[in-house]
């Protein structure tokens, strides 16, 4: 009998508590930490580049990230296009960080300081 796939089918259920349990926990994972991450990187940084007239300082930043997909093995004209779609999004639609629908208590105030922080200004 071939134990071919087995590994993997331990692996998925290995995940599937990993996860659970975070969510049990109320635990973020590292995607969680990285998406508030580029959200406060992008927004802050079109902030300042506006701010003192500099677009140069936001350029500097979608250099940076688009290096980074490209060196990952991604297209660098696709990555260009989400990229840019991304920061549409975050500086000029005005899209806020969304919190996640499985944590519905009501965030503490200082969560709550960051997610409403495009509101404030």
């Amino acid at each position: 009998m071939s134990r071919r796939g087995g590994g993997r089918d331990r692996q998925r259920g290995r995940q599937q508590v990993y996860r659970e349990r975070l969510k049990r926990e109320r635990r973020p994972g590292r995607d969680d930490v990285a998406r508030i991450a580029l959200h406060w990187l992008i927004v802050e940084t079109a902030r300042m580049a506006e701010k003192q007239n500099s677009p140069a300082r936001m350029n500097k930043v979608e250099e940076v990230l688009l290096e980074g997909l490209v060196s990952q093995g991604f297209d660098a004209r696709a990555s260009d296009q989400v990229l840019g779609e991304l920061i549409d999004k975050y500086v000029d639609g005005g899209w806020t960080f969304r919190r996640k629908l499985h944590l519905q208590e009501e965030p503490p105030a200082s969560a709550r300081i960051l997610l409403d922080r495009d509101d404030a200004d």
